[in-house]
């Protein structure tokens, strides 16, 4: 078949760019001012190639001669099979097609088992079975007594497995045992503690978001009415979560354990850091009314405590029989301190390490064991890992705390 020549030159049918050449010139106009050369190639068909047999159809392969009808098609595949079954014969005789019984399977040829029971029961048992089980140190293990069924409930597997073994097999992987939960059904008072607890932590969160809102909308100290209801909060706060921790003490003294279970534990670590946040708020907004009643006393050129306008945080407090609704600042330093003291009682008895905890104070009853303080492992490092975040807030909670007893002029026992 004739081809006729490309009416673009190559490059300009790569391009898919119209070619346009003059009568006379060799190149077309895109070639010429470029310095290349411009070829016209022989057009060619698109789409795929042909195949080899189509393209020369007079020749076949002599092997697979082209059918000319059915009956030649068929008689072209018995040939080939025959040809096949010739060259590849097998020997018969070395090789032995019996299939065995389930008796011989199991060393006993005169045994024919129910095949119904032997397919559904998943602890037959065999001299084959019984041997591969002692070779793996398993032996006895799965193997039923005579009499039982072979079929056990979860809860017979369960008391299995819990059963103490005479040896240990040696193919037995020892894993560490869990924490072990103390707080039972066994234990009431610890289970009770636990209800608090979690109760405890969720009113504290909202709390502390409730702060948080709060700081981020204002900008200046919160008033009298707002900071006393703080106080009494951090104050209701403290004293809820040392009753807490007490249960917990005398729940994990009845059990005989060190600490309590991991949950616990870190949900106990938890609503510490929560209270923390809330002593920090409080601690936060009196320097802030401090320093604007300061101010205030500067401008206007008076360092007399009496003309003050700072108002009194609990206008009906008293102190044996004394009212204390003149005496705004001793409010603030008695609130203060309460606090300090609170959080301190309740750092001695969780035990937390010195880079951890607001106060100085040790623990007050030396003959009680700290609950955070046989922590160990992976319990240990787990805890202190979540305390590590907590060193940098309460070493601001002291700075702030050292700024406070400047601001009273008075000594604030930290």
């Amino acid at each position: 078949m004739n081809r006729a020549a490309r009416t673009a030159c190559d490059r300009c049918h790569g391009q898919k760019m119209k070619c346009i050449r003059e009568p006379g010139q060799s190149k077309c106009n895109r070639c010429l001012p470029s310095h290349f050369e411009c070829v016209f190639s022989p057009s060619r068909k698109a789409g795929r190639p042909l195949a080899g047999r189509a393209l020369n159809p007079t020749k076949t392969s002599p092997a697979t001669p082209r059918p000319k009808s059915n009956h030649s098609a068929t008689t072209s595949s018995n040939q080939i099979v025959s040809t096949y079954d010739e060259s590849f014969t097998f020997p018969a005789e070395s090789f032995d097609f019996s299939l065995p019984t389930l008796g011989d399977a199991f060393g006993s040829p005169t045994m024919s088992p129910d095949t119904d029971n032997f397919l559904y029961s998943p602890f037959t048992s065999s001299d084959a079975s019984t041997q591969e089980m002692d070779a793996l140190g398993l032996g006895g293990t799965f193997a039923p007594e005579q009499g039982e069924l072979s079929h056990k409930s979860f809860d017979d597997l369960t008391t299995l497995f819990s059963e103490p073994r005479s040896r240990a097999p040696t193919t037995q992987h020892s894993h560490p045992e869990p924490d072990k939960m103390e707080t039972d059904s066994s234990s009431p008072s610890a289970l009770a503690a636990v209800y608090q607890l979690s109760a405890f932590s969720a009113s504290l969160c909202a709390s502390v978001e409730l702060y948080l809102r709060n700081e981020e909308k204002s900008t200046c100290a919160a008033p009298m009415e707002e900071l006393g209801r703080m106080a009494a909060d951090v104050l209701q706060s403290s004293l809820t979560f040392l009753r807490i921790l007490k249960t917990f003490v005398d729940a994990v003294s009845a059990d005989k354990s060190d600490t309590p279970d991991t949950p616990a534990t870190l949900q106990i670590v938890t609503a510490y850091i929560r209270l923390t946040q809330l002593h920090r708020g409080l601690y936060v907004q009196i320097k802030s009314l401090l320093l604007s009643s300061s101010a205030a006393l500067a401008a206007e050129g008076s360092t007399s405590s009496h003309k003050s306008a700072l108002p009194a945080i609990f206008p009906d407090l008293a102190l044996g029989g004394l009212s204390l609704a003149s005496f705004a600042r001793f409010q603030l330093k008695f609130i203060v301190q309460s606090c300090v003291h609170e959080l301190g009682i309740i750092e001695a008895m969780l035990g937390l390490p010195a880079g951890c905890r607001v106060s100085d104070v040790g623990s007050t009853s030396p003959s009680e064991r700290p609950l955070l303080s046989a922590c160990d492992g992976k319990m240990g490092l787990l805890v202190w890992t979540v305390l590590a975040e907590v060193e940098q807030p309460v070493h601001g909670i002291r700075d702030t705390l050292i700024e406070l007893r400047e601001s009273f002029r008075g000594s604030i026992q930290i």
